[in-house]
């Protein structure tokens, strides 16, 4: 069985960032989980291409997240996240915990943090 079946994924529409190249483009969220995200891309990333996603909580604060592009298909891109600080790790945990509606289902899964 691949990651993506075994990891939990849930829907969420988050507008956010995609930083590739110098260039920090408009993306959104299709789906979210503790260590990848489907996303709407314009434009399109190549995979293997290492990015910074970023998603702003409040004003002024933005969970910033190491990613890799691991699929890029017509307006899809999934990312495979790479490194995140412990503080992003457990705002984006919440996220998907709530999202979820299953703490439980979330925390099964759950590995060591990034670091």
């Amino acid at each position: 069985m691949d990651d993506r079946r075994r990891r939990l994924r849930v829907p969420a529409r988050y507008a956010v960032h995609l930083e590739y190249g110098g260039s920090r483009n408009r993306a959104l969220t299709l789906d979210l989980s503790l260590r990848r995200a489907l996303c709407i891309a314009h434009p399109p990333l190549p995979v293997g291409a290492a990015c910074r996603f970023l998603l702003t909580l409040a004003e002024g604060y933005e969970l910033s997240v190491d990613a890799e592009v691991v699929r890029a298909e017509s307006d899809e891109t999934a990312l495979r996240f790479t490194a995140m600080s412990p503080e992003t790790y457990a705002h984006l945990r919440s996220m998907v915990e709530l999202l979820a509606g299953d703490a439980d289902g979330v925390e099964a899964e759950e590995t060591v943090p990034f670091q």
